[in-house]
């Protein structure tokens, strides 16, 4: 069983793959495996070709991508967006079906934790999906909390993301997340149980 999980900032998408994986679900974290892949020579090649060879740095002798570099450039615009999908995707969906069949093959139900689900094909490999939808004030205070990143580069990524009505559209099954942890625990645990069984 592979589950597709998806959400935009905020929604508290990594919550629901936290909670699964305390109910011995595998998890494949796509957000880890798009940091792991910036000295992967496809990438590098790739952000060099749609933004330029000043995205890239030199770490220990290797070329690495500046992730900073590239989030400024990439969220500027939906088109940079999709160029920046258009190079890191093959390399990331290599290296989730890798982690996601070792999982499978070991007997064990797995969630893909994939914010491009459906952008980037993913959905396709899934069982089902699961999508996490949030209000937008509170996406945006969630995230600002989380920290990391401004106010000013978080509403900037929400305004390229999809909407609520997206994922509502394209998912099997959606959890809104506009209450407490707990609320949100035992909705994910009903919701797992549910397609677990065949519900």
């Amino acid at each position: 069983m592979i589950i597709g999980l998806t959400g935009s900032i905020g929604s508290g998408k990594s919550a629901v793959a936290e909670i699964a994986s305390g109910l011995g679900f595998a998890v494949v974290d796509c957000d880890k495996i798009s940091h792991s892949i910036n000295d992967d020579p496809e990438f590098v090649k790739g952000i060099i070709k749609v933004f330029g060879s000043d995205c890239i740095v030199e770490i220990e002798g290797r070329q690495s991508v500046d992730r900073k570099a590239v989030s400024e450039k990439a969220f500027e615009s939906k088109e940079n967006v999709k160029l920046l999908e258009s190079v890191s995707y093959p390399v990331i969906l290599a290296r989730v079906r890798e982690q996601s069949s070792a999982s499978v093959a070991m007997g064990l139900p797995c969630i893909i934790d994939a914010p491009t689900l459906f952008q980037s094909g993913l959905n396709d490999y899934c069982d089902c999906t699961i999508g996490i939808v949030s209000d937008d004030k509170i996406r945006l205070n969630r995230a600002v909390i989380r920290g990391g990143l401004s106010e000013r580069e978080i509403i900037a990524r929400m305004a390229v993301q999809p909407s609520n009505d997206f994922y509502m559209e394209k998912c099997d099954y959606i959890i809104e997340n506009n209450s407490t942890l707990e609320v949100l625990k035992d909705n994910v645990t009903k919701l797992l149980s549910k397609i677990n069984t065949g519900g």
